[in-house]
């Protein structure tokens, strides 16, 4: 009987774990190695455009839509409340689309079973998953020489899938296995949860992605950075002094604890949980706005807000309408499943405090990415190609696809919008959108 060590993220297991293909005594891996890091950071910038990113937003219109002339990219706010709060401490709750999130699945890789005939150590890197199927987190398995490097296994009810990328126990790169190849992978719950109102579509509040002690910061604008505590405002290639990002366990909601803080200078700061869900805005002036998750068919979701003035937003879910409450007004998202999706869902239509409904129309794009210099696989984008508003008005919207670089000789394919019209039943007006992306 073969015996292997793991690696666990949290804590060191030893013993005898039974497994489908083989027993072995284990040690698993207590951090992911700096290698595998940027691996994965290299593909969220390409995501989140790092390198487009700027402390301000180029409006190209006064109104609910915006395109990116630098990457062309679409986002679209619907206003759900507007609440007058204490001392200019106003609840804004607006949902917002943004193309750069619209699709089904991450991009990741895989590979089929391997062998270690390197003559020392290796750790092979997995993707792990929860019983449902929700992405968890990075681990590592050390193989000794001439062990069978397994392309799937379960450990502690968790299934784990080999990514191909390995590196020796004390190895400053990585390399990859023969039979690696690309593959869309599902999100993590907290990601799921995000999405929740459909694909692309989430509420315009700040919060953080935690991925093991990698954190990007999703600020209030719709900016991303990197959280990188050895700079002065925790963020990294943030290129002004107006905010600072740190660890602050100093407030909570009165249900959870804070653990990240975002300050800015005006005296406005967020305080976000562990799992990066933000518990409490505060002004200069110690007003609150407060928000409450809870656990949803399986997903940790925003219930309620409460405004710094005691009032309550209480938000409903289920798989085909989200209605969202304050006092005698109600606003409902409807959403409808993606086809050949299982479990995908778009917002259809978004109909608010008033009863006005504002309708939306997609194309589901594949989106080709390569990771490794192997075949191409397809991952799918919902595309917004229509709005139309309850006046009549409509907006549609003209895509091609480009490609962002991952690392040194991966890709992604993305679209871009390049054309905007706008119509009602008087006029019409066309928008070219610059293609310098």
């Amino acid at each position: 009987m073969k015996k292997i060590r793991f690696i666990l993220t949290a804590f060191l297991v030893a013993g005898l774990l039974a497994w489908s293909q083989s027993a072995m005594a284990a040690t698993q891996v207590s951090t992911v190695s700096s290698l595998m890091k940027v691996l994965r950071e290299d593909n969220q910038k390409a995501v989140y455009n790092v390198n487009l990113n700027a402390p301000f937003n180029k409006d190209t219109s006064g109104v609910r839509e915006n395109v990116s002339t630098e990457t062309g990219e679409v986002s679209v706010t619907n206003t759900v409340f507007e609440i007058p709060g204490r001392n200019g401490m106003d609840l804004e709750l607006n949902l917002e689309y943004r193309s750069r999130d619209a699709k089904g699945y991450a991009e990741g890789t895989r590979s089929g079973n391997a062998y270690n005939n390197y003559g020392q150590n290796v750790i092979a890197w997995y993707d792990m998953f929860d019983s449902a199927g929700y992405w968890l987190k990075t681990g590592g398995l050390i193989y000794t020489p001439y062990d069978t490097i397994l392309s799937e296994t379960t450990i502690d009810g968790n299934r784990w899938v080999f990514t191909g990328n390995m590196q020796y126990e004390n190895g400053t790169s990585l390399f990859t296995s023969g039979d690696i190849v690309n593959t869309t992978v599902e999100f993590s719950r907290d990601k799921a949860a995000n999405y929740i109102f459909g694909e692309g579509w989430n509420l315009d509040i700040p919060s953080l992605d935690v991925d093991n002690d990698t954190v990007w910061v999703n600020l209030p604008d719709g900016q991303t950075y990197k959280a990188d505590f050895t700079t002065g405002i925790g963020l990294a290639d943030y290129e002004l002094t107006d905010i600072v990002f740190s660890v602050d366990t100093g407030y909570g909601n009165g249900t959870s604890s804070s653990k990240y803080k975002l300050y800015y200078a005006n005296g406005d700061a967020y305080y976000f949980s562990d799992k990066g869900e933000l518990l409490v805005k505060m002004d200069r002036f110690r007003n609150a706005i407060r928000y409450y998750w809870e656990d949803v068919n399986g997903l940790r979701v925003l219930t309620k807000i409460v405004d710094s003035v005691g009032r309550a937003v209480d938000i409903q879910y289920n798989d085909t309408v989200t209605i969202i409450k304050s006092g005698g007004r109600s606003v409902r998202l409807m959403k409808t499943a993606v086809p050949g999706q299982a479990g995908k869902y778009y917002l259809s239509s978004f109909i608010d405090a008033q009863g006005r409904e504002f309708r939306y129309k997609y194309t589901f794009q594949d989106a080709a990415f390569d990771q490794v210099g192997k075949p191409a696989v397809n991952n799918q984008y919902a595309n917004l190609i229509e709005i139309s508003y309850p006046t009549g008005a409509k907006t549609q919207y003209v895509w091609e696809k480009g490609k962002k670089n991952i690392g040194a000789s991966g890709y992604i394919v993305a679209s871009r919008a390049i054309c905007q019209w706008h119509s009602s039943r008087q006029w019409q007006l066309e928008v070219d959108i610059s293609r310098n992306a």
